[in-house]
C-alpha cells in the first residue's frame, strides 16, 4: 500500500516545476485540474501479484494525491505561479508518450499519454476518435466500467458477490429504475428515433465507442493483453462484450447517484401524523412547516433572481387530490431479496459498496466563479468540480480528444463516451447535483377493495376509471463473485431475486391503505426511461460550444437536476437543468397524490423558467448543492434549505476577497481551499452564540479560545503540518458543544421527534470528505437570531430557542457549554482547554477501493474530487 508523506508532496512539486508540460502555456488561457488518486485504474494480473507481494502500484495510480493533499499546507496568499504545486496542466493535444498497450490497428489514430497518464486521442475522423476513446477507456478503467454497467442494472452483486451493502444498493436501483435489457434497448432506440440527425450521430458515436472497448476486450480474452487482476480474483473471465445498452445503464446509475430529487411525500405524511398525534393538529402542522424550510426567503442561492416553482400559495390544495396513507400501514416492497445460500468466503470485493448513493439529498460538489469585471485580466475565472466520492480508481475518467472535429478535455463517467465536465478550446463547464423536485409519490388505488393484506393486494389498479393490469417481472441472478467455491453459482444460479412491479407512473415502492382501501405507492420520476438523453446534450457540448447560448441549447436536453456553470473568455453563465413537472391544480406538493388519472402532470417547466443567469449582477456565482434561486421550492425530501448552508463558506470568502479588488486564479483557489477546511457551525452559528453569551464567569478561557477561532476563520486545518489542527482546542470544544447546544436550545421541542425528523444533527467531517451538507445548522441560526431579536424574513411559527426569550436562550447556551466543558474535562483529565484536542487522523479521507488496490489516506477537506481551475483569455 502506498503511503502519503510530506516528502512525496515535495517530490511532486519538484517534478511539476521541472516538467516541460507545466512550463508550456496554453494559448487560450489557464487550464488546470486535479483528480486524486490518479487516472490509471487498470492493474493487470502481473502488476496485481507484484502489488500483493510488495505494495507497489502501477504508474499513475496515485500520483495526483500528493498535489491535491499539498493544498492543506499552503501558506496564505496563493499566487498563480504556485498553482502547479496543487494542480496539473490540462492541455489538449499530442503529449508525445505512446499509449502503454498494444497499439490499436486503426489507420490515422494515435493515442498518447501525458505524464499523469491522461490519454489524448488524435484521429482523422470522428468515428476513429470515438473508437479511440473506447480503447483508452478500457485500457485504464475496464473493471470499473464493468462495475458501473452492472450497478445501473441493480445487479452489482452479480459481478462482485454478496455483501449486505451491495444488495441494499441493488434494491434501491431496482426501485429507482428496475430496467431489464428490453427496457434499456427500448430507451436507446427511442432516443435515436425521436431526435433526428442528432440521434443518429449519437448512435454512431456510441457504436464506435463500444467497438473500441470491445476491440480491447478481444485482446484481453485471447491473451494478448493481461486482464485486470479483479477478473482473475472473481473468476469472471472471459469478459463479456460491451453493448449500447451498457452506455444507457451507466447513465441510469449516474442519474440514481446525483440527478433526482423528491419522492418522499409518504414520509412527510408519516412525520406530520407523528407531530399532530403528539402536539395536536394545528401545532403539529405548524412545527412541521417550521422544520421543512420549503421556501426560506433568506436561504443562500446561486442566482439572486426569482424563478417561482411549486408556489403552493398560488395553487390551493384540493383535499380530493391528496392520498395520505393510513397511519402505520406503509409496508415496503421487497424489490431485491436474497433467497438461497450465501457464498463461502473468497476474494473480498465488498468495498465496492463505496458506489452506494449517499443518503438524502444528492450532495458533494461545488463551484465558484467571478465575472470578467472581478477578475484580474478581465476574463472570468472558474474553480469547480464534482465530488463523486474518493474511490480507487475514481468513478470519473479523464481524457482529451484532438481530431475528428473534436477538441476537448475533461472527465466522463466510466463507460461513457463524452466529456461531461471539462474544457474545450476556449470554454469550460462544470456542475453540481441539483436535487430539485422531479419525483412524486403516486398512490395507485387497487381494484379489489377487499380485505386483502396491503403487502399482497390486487395486481390491478384504477387508472382513468379502467381497472388496469400492473406490469410485473421477476429477475434472478447469483451473488457469488469471488466465492471460495468456483462452482457456487453453477449450483446456486438464483440466490437473488428481484421483482419489478410497475404502473403507468413508475415502480411500486410500497403498499399501504388509504381510508382502509388497499393501495400501492409508486415513484413517478421525470427522467424515468429518459436517462440516456444525457448523451444528446454532451454530444453537442463536446463540439465547439463557444457561447453561453450554444451551451444552453445543448445542456437543456439533460433530464436530471444539475447546476451547470459555463465560462468562456467573456461570459459566465449559470443554468439549472432538468425536467421539472408542472403539477395539476389542487395537488399538495409535499404529500402523496392519487394516481387515478385526475391529477396527472401538465407538462414540464420551460427552459426560460428554469433558474439561470448570465454574468450575475453580484459579480460571481457559487454552488454547493444549495438552493438554485429565490422562490424555487425545495424538493419534498429536502429539509436543509434553511437560513444557512455550506455555500455560505464560499460566499463569505468571495465577498471578503473582492473587497481588495479583482481576483487572480490563485486568489480563487485560496477562497475555495479556505472554505474547504472551514467548520460551518463555527462560521455561522458560533458567532451568534458567543454574542448572546457575552461574558460568563468560569468560562472566560473557553470563550476566548472560541473567539480566537472565529477570528482565525474557524478552520479544521493542520496548515503548519505538525499533526494537530491549528486551533485544536476550539475544534474540540465546538465538537463537544454542538449536540448539547441542540439539546438545550431546540431540544425541548424537538427531542421527542429526533428519530423522525429527516435531518441528522451534524454532517460532520469524516473519511468520505464531504461535510456540512445537511444538519440542524439553519434551525439553530434562525432560532438564535429570533431570540436575539434580530429580524428574519420568515420567522418560525412555534419553533424557538428554549423559551424564546434572549435570557432563556442564553441560559440554555451557557448550560450546554458547561456540559461540554465537563465532558472534555473528564475525557482529557484536565480543565485546561489547552489540553483538549481532536485527532485529525480520525477524519482523514480514506480512498475506498472497489478492486484490489489501496492507497494511503490524506488530510480531510471538503472539496470536489475532480476540480478545474480555468481562465479563458482568448478564443482561437
Amino acid at each position: 500500500m502506498t503511503r502519503f508523506h510530506p516528502s512525496v508532496a515535495a517530490l511532486a512539486l519538484a517534478f511539476l516545476v521541472a516538467s516541460p508540460q507545466a512550463a508550456v502555456a496554453d494559448v487560450n488561457g489557464t487550464f488546470l485540474n486535479i483528480m486524486p488518486p490518479g487516472n490509471n485504474g487498470y492493474m493487470n494480473a502481473g502488476e496485481g501479484i507484484t502489488y500483493l507481494d510488495n505494495g507497489t502500484l502501477p504508474v499513475n495510480f496515485d500520483d495526483q494525491t500528493p498535489l491535491y493533499a499539498n493544498l492543506t499546507y499552503a501558506a496564505p496568499g496563493i499566487d498563480d505561479a504556485e498553482l502547479s504545486a496543487y494542480f496539473k496542466p490540462a492541455f489538449i493535444g499530442d503529449s508525445g508518450n505512446p499509449i502503454d498497450a498494444p497499439a490499436p490497428v486503426v489507420a490515422g489514430l494515435r493515442i498518447t499519454r501525458d505524464d499523469f497518464g491522461v490519454p489524448n486521442i488524435d484521429a482523422g475522423n470522428r468515428a476513429d476518435a470515438m473508437w479511440g476513446i473506447g480503447w483508452a477507456s478500457a485500457a485504464d478503467r475496464l473493471f470499473s466500467m464493468d462495475v458501473a454497467r452492472h450497478a445501473g442494472r441493480g445487479r452489482i452483486s452479480e459481478l462482485v458477490g454478496y455483501d449486505p451493502a451491495l444488495i441494499a444498493q441493488d434494491r434501491e436501483v431496482y426501485e429507482f429504475a428496475g430496467y431489464d435489457e428490453a427496457d434499456l434497448l427500448q430507451q436507446y432506440n427511442d432516443i435515436v428515433a425521436s431526435n433526428g440527425g442528432l440521434g443518429k450521430r449519437t448512435d454512431k458515436d456510441i457504436e464506435s465507442f463500444i467497438n473500441g472497448i470491445n476491440a480491447f476486450i478481444v485482446r484481453v480474452n485471447n491473451g494478448a493483453i493481461s486482464p485486470p487482476i479483479e477478473y482473475v480474483g472473481l473468476d469472471a473471465l472471459p469478459i463479456p462484450s460491451f453493448t449500447k445498452t451498457d452506455v444507457v445503464s451507466v447513465a441510469v446509475f449516474l442519474e440514481f447517484l446525483f440527478g433526482a430529487g423528491g419522492g418522499n411525500e409518504h414520509n412527510n405524511a408519516a412525520l406530520i401524523d407523528t407531530l399532530q398525534a403528539s402536539l395536536g393538529a394545528s401545532n403539529g402542522l405548524a412545527l412541521w412547516r417550521d422544520l421543512r424550510s420549503t421556501e426560506e426567503p433568506d436561504a443562500p442561492v446561486t442566482s439572486s433572481l426569482s424563478f417561482p416553482y411549486l408556489v403552493q400559495s398560488e395553487h390551493p390544495v384540493n383535499p380530493a387530490a391528496v392520498a395520505r396513507p393510513d397511519t402505520g400501514t406503509v409496508v415496503g416492497h421487497p424489490a431485491v431479496e436474497v433467497l438461497g445460500p450465501l457464498p463461502a468466503g473468497g476474494m473480498s470485493m465488498a468495498s465496492t459498496a463505496a458506489f452506494v448513493r449517499p443518503a438524502g439529498n444528492p450532495a458533494m460538489s461545488n463551484f465558484l466563479a467571478v465575472n470578467a469585471a472581478n477578475a484580474v485580466g478581465g476574463h472570468p475565472i472558474l474553480v469547480g468540480g464534482p465530488q463523486t466520492s474518493y474511490l480507487v480508481p475514481e468513478l470519473l475518467y479523464e481524457f482529451s480528444v484532438d481530431g475528428g472535429g473534436l477538441k476537448i478535455r475533461g472527465v466522463a463517467p466510466v463507460g461513457s463516451p463524452y466529456v461531461v465536465l471539462g474544457r474545450g478550446r476556449s470554454y469550460a463547464f462544470t456542475a453540481t447535483a441539483g436535487g430539485s423536485d422531479n419525483t412524486d409519490v403516486r398512490v395507485e388505488l387497487l381494484c379489489e377493495l377487499d380485505a386483502s393484506p396491503p403487502t399482497t393486494g390486487s395486481m390491478n389498479y384504477m387508472f382513468n376509471n379502467v381497472c388496469t393490469p400492473m406490469f410485473e417481472r421477476t429477475d434472478t441472478w447469483c451473488a457469488g463473485g469471488g466465492s471460495a467455491d468456483p462452482g457456487f453459482c453453477d449450483s446456486n444460479p438464483d440466490n437473488v431475486r428481484a421483482v419489478v412491479q410497475r404502473t403507468v407512473h413508475g415502480n411500486v415502492i410500497a403498499r399501504a391503505t388509504v381510508g382502509g382501501a388497499p393501495v400501492a405507492l409508486v415513484r413517478q420520476r421525470a427522467s424515468f426511461f429518459k436517462e440516456g438523453e444525457n448523451a444528446l446534450a454532451f454530444q453537442k457540448i463536446n463540439k465547439n460550444t463557444a457561447t453561453p447560448k450554444r451551451f444552453l441549447k445543448s445542456i437543456r436536453k439533460a433530464p436530471g437536476s444539475f447546476n451547470w456553470l459555463y465560462v468562456n473568455e467573456e461570459d459566465l453563465f449559470y443554468f439549472h437543468s432538468g425536467l421539472f413537472p408542472i403539477r395539476a391544480e389542487g395537488v399538495d406538493y409535499d404529500l402523496p397524490s392519487w394516481g387515478t388519472g385526475q391529477w396527472e402532470w401538465q407538462g414540464f417547466v420551460s427552459t426560460a423558467d428554469q433558474p439561470q443567469e448570465l454574468n450575475p449582477a453580484k459579480g460571481y456565482a457559487t454552488s454547493w448543492n444549495n438552493k438554485p434561486a429565490h422562490d424555487w421550492r425545495a424538493a419534498d425530501n429536502n429539509y436543509s434549505y434553511g437560513m444557512t448552508y455550506r455555500v455560505d463558506m464560499l460566499d463569505k470568502g468571495l465577498d471578503e476577497a473582492l473587497l481588495g479588488g479583482p481576483l487572480t486564479a490563485g486568489d480563487m483557489v485560496e477562497v475555495m481551499a479556505n472554505a474547504g477546511y472551514t467548520d460551518l457551525r463555527g462560521q455561522e452559528i458560533l458567532p451568534l452564540a458567543l454574542d448572546m453569551i457575552g461574558a460568563e464567569p468560569g468560562l472566560e478561557t473557553v470563550l476566548t479560545t472560541l473567539g480566537d477561532w472565529v477570528a482565525a476563520g474557524t478552520q479544521r486545518r493542520d496548515r503548519d503540518h505538525d499533526g494537530d489542527y491549528d486551533n485544536a482546542s476550539a475544534v474540540a470544544i465546538m465538537d463537544a458543544w454542538w449536540e448539547h447546544m441542540i439539546d438545550d436550545t431546540v431540544g425541548p421541542q424537538l427531542s421527542p421527534f429526533y428519530g423522525d425528523i429527516p435531518l441528522g444533527f451534524d454532517n460532520e467531517p469524516s473519511d468520505i470528505g464531504s461535510a456540512y451538507q445537511s444538519g440542524y445548522y439553519g434551525i439553530l441560526k434562525k432560532a438564535l437570531l429570533m431570540a436575539l431579536g434580530q429580524p428574519v424574513t420568515d420567522p418560525y411559527d412555534i419553533l424557538k430557542c428554549a423559551d424564546g426569550t434572549e435570557a432563556g436562550c442564553r441560559a440554555a447556551l451557557v448550560g450546554s457549554l458547561n456540559d461540554a466543558v465537563a465532558d472534555l474535562t473528564a475525557e482529557f483529565s484536565s480543565a485546561d482547554p489547552a489540553d483538549w484536542t481532536v485527532d485529525p487522523t480520525a477524519e482523514q479521507i480514506e480512498f475506498r477501493p472497489f478492486g484490489l488496490a489501496e492507497v494511503a489516506p490524506m488530510p480531510w477537506v471538503n472539496r470536489p474530487t475532480f476540480q478545474q481551475v480555468v481562465q479563458v483569455t482568448a478564443r482561437r
